[in-house]
């Protein structure tokens, strides 16, 4: 297992366009910053929602094997609080909610 490149947050990006993630994230209150992790959560719930073709199941997992360095089939099979404590250890929440949080006072 390793950390999140530019590779996958690029992957990242293409793949949440297929899973039409856009959307989901404008409907968000991005000006909460109180409630960041309730924003992740349903932004991640929106994507497992996303998730309901073997199609789009196959895209997930391709992305995710990349920095789980695992085959799509071993991460299929993966028991789901294992996947989130990977999750957690591939991208911190807390660097990430950093880098979002400083992000979201930046005005351009």
């Amino acid at each position: 297992m390793r950390k999140l490149n530019i590779d996958d947050v690029l992957n990242a990006i293409a793949l949440s366009e297929k899973f039409d993630m856009v959307k989901v994230m404008c409907s968000l209150n991005l000006e909460d910053k109180t409630n960041l992790e309730r924003i992740g959560i349903t932004a991640t719930l929106a994507l497992l929602r996303q998730a309901t073709t073997e199609d789009m199941r196959v895209e997930l997992y391709t992305f995710l094997s990349e920095p789980f360095e695992m085959e799509v089939e071993e991460l299929r099979k993966m028991d789901f609080i294992e996947l989130a404590k990977g999750v957690a250890k591939i991208a911190s929440f807390k660097e990430w909610k950093e880098l979002f949080i400083s992000a979201l006072d930046t005005k351009l």
